[in-house]
């Protein structure tokens, strides 16, 4: 079965509590995955909370850090000290790929070395050939299909044959990372996703839409695939 992870993109400390125990209290998502969006109004044009709000409010579920942030570094160290599931960080950060020292690697050692799952996420224009010297090393590639930073914006298309791409580099390089989807996911797309070979998708808006029934909206997006 497809696995849907629900993405939690929050501003304010009111909204990230209220979103987060509407996932505790729901039947789908109370014993899983959330996916949390940190964002630092630099690497995207929009600010999240900190991790200090999310240590506020301690929950059973498995974390994944999505950090949309030109340096990330020390926001990573935080996570390891909050005990996150899996860190997931942009191949485009400044000073990811710049000067004598690879902080991609380093980084990746770092969470290898917590036991957190590590990541790199791919924004819509960027070539996947950035990432192919780190399919050794990462636990998941997250293929971005919307511009980092704002939920609610339309899938785009590209991306469908950018997951196909990867899935044939993984196969070809019998490489064992997953890959997972990240925007714009909806019950009009979700089988044309899946069908692409992605392992699992983030989910933001189309789950808290509506009267927030995230339970209702979810059976919408599995009965589509």
């Amino acid at each position: 079965m497809m696995q849907i992870i629900p993405a939690v993109l929050a501003t304010s400390e009111q909204q990230y509590r209220e979103d987060i125990n509407k996932l505790v209290l729901s039947k789908s998502f109370s014993e899983g995955w959330v996916h949390i969006d940190l964002a630092d109004n630099k690497f995207v044009q929009n600010q999240t909370i900190d991790p200090e709000i999310i240590q506020k409010f301690p929950t059973n579920l498995r974390k994944e850090a999505h950090l949309m942030m030109k340096h990330p570094m020390q926001t990573i160290y935080k996570l390891i000290n909050l005990q996150f599931n899996r860190v997931i960080i942009h191949i485009e950060s400044d000073n990811m790929r710049s000067g004598p020292v690879d902080y991609i690697r380093d980084e990746l050692w770092d969470l290898e070395e917590a036991q957190i799952e590590s990541g790199l996420a791919i924004k819509p224009g960027t070539s996947l050939s950035w990432l192919e010297p780190y399919f050794n090393e990462v636990d998941v590639v997250l293929i971005m299909s919307i511009e980092p930073g704002f939920q609610g914006q339309p899938f785009i298309d590209d991306s469908l044959g950018k997951v196909k791409q990867l899935v044939k580099m993984r196969s070809n390089g019998n490489y064992q990372f997953k890959i997972g989807v990240d925007g714009g996911v909806k019950d009009k797309n979700v089988k044309q996703i899946a069908d692409a070979g992605a392992d699992y998708l983030v989910v933001g808006s189309y789950l808290f839409q509506g009267d927030g029934d995230i339970d209702k909206n979810l059976e919408k997006l599995r009965k589509a695939l």
